[in-house]
């Protein structure tokens, strides 16, 4: 099994971030502005709290998502709907695309789901270890795909 860490300078630097930020702007208490501005500032706040907390997440889990050798699947860790083991009901396998640096569910007939763990989130060293063995996975697929099939099979 890999585990691929959050980075950590970019966790921190926005969870310090995050939580500085929902601090004054829950705590902005004007007193010459009516209550809307007072209430978006507060509803601001929250929602930056929500990122420092989505940012401090992977950081106390020591790491961001896995990805099982054997059984070829990705367990992210996040919140909500990121939660969960890929490939979902319908999909095949996981890819990775070089193009847009993106981990892929596929499914047989072709249609293509991103998952949602990204590059930027993860650690380097641990993202290059994934993109290798994924790629090394759809080359043994392929590899597979263009044998020729004997008669009993």
């Amino acid at each position: 099994m890999i585990k691929v860490r959050a980075n950590r300078f970019r966790c921190l630097s926005i969870a310090i971030t995050g939580l500085i930020l929902s601090a004054g702007l829950i705590l902005f208490d004007p007193e010459d502005v009516d209550s809307a501005a007072e209430d978006l500032s507060r509803a601001g706040g929250i929602l930056c709290l929500n990122l420092a907390i989505y940012c401090l997440t992977p950081l106390l889990r020591r790491w961001y998502f896995t990805y099982d050798l054997r059984s070829r699947t990705v367990t992210a860790s996040g919140r909500w709907r990121s939660r969960g083991v890929y490939p979902w009901r319908g999909f095949d396998r996981i890819e990775y695309s070089v193009y847009d640096a993106g981990v892929y569910e596929v499914a047989a007939s072709g249609k293509r789901r991103r998952l949602p763990v990204v590059r930027w989130f993860a650690d380097r060293k641990d993202w290059a270890n994934l993109a290798d063995i994924l790629l090394e996975h759809q080359a043994e697929r392929q590899d597979a795909d263009r044998r020729p099939k004997s008669v009993g099979e």
